[in-house]
């Protein structure tokens, strides 16, 4: 049995696995990846970020759906890097969604890998990586741009 081992992109230990046997696995970049995905969103985007996999669909009319990319892919070098992340830019580019969401009466729901808070208290602590870096401050920002 062949499997795969993968972290979605970049992945620098992807590995097949024949039996007990692991070999180096190619990876997709990206580009690849919103292509593969997209009939899962990145293909009827109405928005894209430039600096990320972020993206806006209409989900129909008077709701958009924001999807934020917080992975931080970009850093695989030795090891996969699962922990969140927004980019200053991506954070920028989405709180501009929402404002023009606002302006034209849109309700958005947002989405993102990494929790937005925290499940439990200390979540950041006991289990680092699981919930999105500055998620406080991040959190506040997207409720005050009206996502609530």
């Amino acid at each position: 049995m062949n499997v795969r081992k993968s972290n979605d992109f970049y992945p620098p230990e992807s590995a097949t696995y024949d039996g007990d046997i692991a070999s180096p696995a190619s990876t997709v970049t990206a580009a690849e990846f919103s292509s593969i995905y997209s009939a899962y969103g990145y293909g009827n985007a109405i928005a894209r970020d430039p600096n990320s996999l972020s993206y806006v669909n209409q989900i129909y009319p008077g709701l958009w759906l924001l999807a934020i990319d917080d992975c931080e892919y970009e850093d695989n070098k030795n090891i996969a890097i699962v922990a969140g992340r927004i980019k200053p830019e991506t954070m920028l580019w989405a709180i501009s969604q929402m404002q023009e969401a606002k302006r034209r009466h849109i309700t958005v729901f947002g989405m993102m890998h990494h929790n937005l808070i925290e499940h439990y208290a200390g979540q950041t602590q006991l289990d680092p990586g699981y919930v999105t870096e500055n998620w406080e401050t991040v959190a506040d920002e997207f409720m005050n741009a009206g996502c609530p």
